[in-house]
C-alpha cells in the first residue's frame, strides 16, 4: 500500500502531514468481504491538506481478501484475534511484525469503526 498524495504535497514548500488510515477508507477492497468503505469527506475534502498512509493490518499479516470476518475478544487476562464463525484464534499470525521497508513515520489516524484493529 502506498501514501494517498495531497494537494498540498505540489507545493514543494509545505510538506503534508503523514496520517495513517484504514485503507478500506479510502476505497480500497481490503475488508474481509472483499469491499471496502470509501468514505467522501476523508478522500476528497480532508485529504487534499494531507498525506495519507493506508494501513490495512489484517492484509498485513497476510490474511486474504475475502477473509472470515474476525473481532478481538477478551479472554480471561489477554485478548485474542478470534474469527467470528468459527472461532479460530488468530492471535498468533497477528502479532506484531517490523514496517515495510520504506516507510516513513506517520501519525496514527483515522480507523474503521467497525474493523478488528480498531481496539488494537
Amino acid at each position: 500500500m502506498t501514501a494517498e498524495r495531497s494537494d498540498v504535497a505540489e507545493n514543494r514548500s509545505i510538506r503534508p502531514i503523514r496520517i495513517g488510515i484504514s485503507a478500506c477508507l479510502l476505497g480500497q477492497p481490503v475488508r474481509f468481504d472483499g469491499g471496502h468503505k470509501r468514505d467522501a469527506f476523508l478522500t476528497e475534502t480532508f485529504g487534499r491538506f494531507v498525506e495519507w498512509v493506508p494501513v490495512c493490518p489484517e492484509v498485513e499479516c497476510g490474511f486474504g481478501t475475502p477473509r472470515e470476518a474476525m473481532r478481538l475478544v477478551r479472554v480471561s487476562e489477554d485478548v485474542r484475534l478470534m474469527t467470528v464463525r468459527t472461532g479460530t484464534d488468530l492471535t498468533a499470525r497477528a502479532r506484531p511484525r517490523p514496517p515495510p521497508t520504506g516507510w516513513e513515520k506517520f501519525i496514527p489516524g483515522v480507523l474503521d469503526p467497525d474493523g478488528p484493529s480498531r481496539l488494537a
